[in-house]
């Protein structure tokens, strides 16, 4: 699971991480396309990308895909729990074992700034990027099973 604001390297590192060790990528930016497929943020279709990245991540869990990353921004734990639970719904209804890592990239503001290609305002990438952080891996609920935390 990465966790970042928009701009800090993310995508970057995921989908390094795919190419290397031939798994997927699951993110809600991939639905957020326009007619010609490229990215156009819209917020009304946010929560229909997010419940198909969902999806996504269902599917690649139960068919026993390694890894399966989720490139959202994951910022809080309401954002990471339902990945967290479709990881344990997988173990029981496919068989399949999962540990769930995290990778954690606390990039500056400035830097996310100049990166990021998302359109975020600034008062609101400024935001994120306080949230990514002020993360911190002892928040995280010990029955959750987290294997592995990185901090970038």
């Amino acid at each position: 699971i990465m966790v970042g604001a928009p701009g800090s390297g993310k995508s970057t590192f995921a989908t390094r991480l795919a190419k290397d060790e031939g798994g997927v990528i699951c993110s809600a930016d991939y639905w957020m396309v326009d007619k010609n497929r490229k990215y156009a943020f819209d917020p009304a279709k946010l929560t229909d990308c997010h419940r198909l990245c969902l999806h996504r991540s269902w599917v690649a869990l139960c068919a026993g895909r390694n890894p399966v990353i989720i490139d959202n921004t994951n910022l809080s734990l309401l954002e990471v729990a339902p990945y967290v639970a479709l990881a344990g719904m997988a173990e029981v209804e496919a068989g399949v074992h999962v540990d769930i890592d995290f990778v954690v990239i606390k990039e500056s503001f400035e830097i996310c700034r100049s990166r990021q290609t998302h359109g975020v305002p600034d008062f609101r990438l400024e935001e994120m990027c306080k949230a990514a952080q002020a993360w911190d891996a002892a928040a995280l609920p010990p029955y959750w099973g987290i294997r592995r935390v990185t901090i970038l």
